[in-house]
């Protein structure tokens, strides 16, 4: 039931991305969330390559809605990827609606893992394999 939109959600997901892609660089795994702020949410596609994170907002047919942000690993000066209170394993284990968070100096992203961690079940192969990615991503950047 789910196959055919989540298909077409990480060809959406993965296209915004792609363009901001340089020469030679791999997007190892991608995933769309949502960013929390005090009165309302935003749609964004996040993925993850060698070197950076990148983040484009979407419209609500998961167009591209502004121009691409790009987090290096040495900008990230805080994160936490949890479920409820368990870490990392208990947040990829988790069937609930966990947050992955994290600030640089000028910002701090909140992004609420759309469909919860129920995985390729409920959200596909494709966006489960571009959560592990980003996570590991966020969790070596903020390691001491």
């Amino acid at each position: 039931m789910f196959e055919e939109r989540n298909a077409e959600a990480a060809r959406r997901v993965r296209a915004a991305l792609e363009t901001a892609l340089v020469q030679g660089e791999v997007l190892h795994g991608a995933m769309h969330a949502t960013k929390k702020s005090s009165f309302s949410g935003k749609v964004f596609a996040v993925g993850v390559t060698d070197g950076r994170l990148i983040l484009v907002e979407l419209d609500r047919k998961f167009e591209p809605k502004s121009a691409p942000i790009t987090v290096l690993p040495t900008e990230i000066t805080k994160a936490s990827i949890d479920g409820w209170g368990g870490g990392a394993s208990h947040f990829l284990s988790s069937g609930n609606m966990p947050e992955i968070r994290f600030d640089t100096a000028n910002e701090k992203y909140k992004l609420l893992v759309v469909g919860g961690i129920s995985g390729e079940t409920l959200m596909g192969e494709d966006y489960t394999a571009g959560l592990q990615a980003i996570c590991q991503f966020i969790t070596d950047a903020a390691a001491p």
